[in-house]
């Protein structure tokens, strides 16, 4: 169901050009929403899914495209972490922005992949997960156009056999 979501929403910003729609968003809802879509995958692989915040944390961005990149990025962090691994999903802010930190612990990537990461797509990108799930490689190049129409900065920290933290940061919202 959700490569199906990342798959149409593709085609379609292909073929009409992608409208980004910013506005006040909550991303602790959207990142408990997508938590619960992939609670029964954590629980099968083991895997505690940490999401740390005290109160509602607020952004400027469209919420769709946001959703999809994180979704994406919590998948990755599942299927690429080892049954009994831990991802953790934090927040740490200052005046203007707030930053999303994914970190799993997981098998981690190369220099050479890290290289590549939001430049290639395809069959040439993709892994095989900890526990043989496939990819179809156009993942991280959704997340990469979607931080970039939302105006938010993102990077990568990966070591192999040392896991992975992705920082998404964006502008910072106000409480309504």
């Amino acid at each position: 169901f959700p490569v199906t979501i990342q798959l149409l929403t593709w085609a379609h910003s292909q073929k009409e050009g992608l409208q980004t729609h910013i506005q006040h968003t909550c991303i602790t809802n959207i990142i408990e929403q997508i938590i619960n879509v992939f609670v029964s995958i954590a629980q099968n692989k083991s895997i505690l899914l940490l999401h740390d915040y005290t109160s509602p944390v607020y952004i400027q961005a469209d919420p769709n495209q946001i959703h999809i990149l994180f979704q994406n990025l919590i998948a990755n962090a599942l299927k690429f972490t080892d049954a009994g691994g831990i991802i953790h999903i934090s927040y740490t802010f200052d005046n203007e922005k707030v930053s999303i930190t994914v970190k799993d612990d997981g098998v981690g990537m190369s220099q050479e992949k890290l290289q590549k990461l939001f430049q290639e797509s395809g069959k040439q990108i993709s892994t095989i997960g900890t526990n043989n799930e496939k990819g179809l490689g156009i993942g991280l190049t959704l997340v990469k156009q979607f931080a970039d129409l939302n105006h938010a900065h993102i990077s990568v920290v990966s070591q192999e056999q040392q896991g992975t933290t992705f920082i998404v940061t964006f502008p910072l919202g106000h409480e309504a």
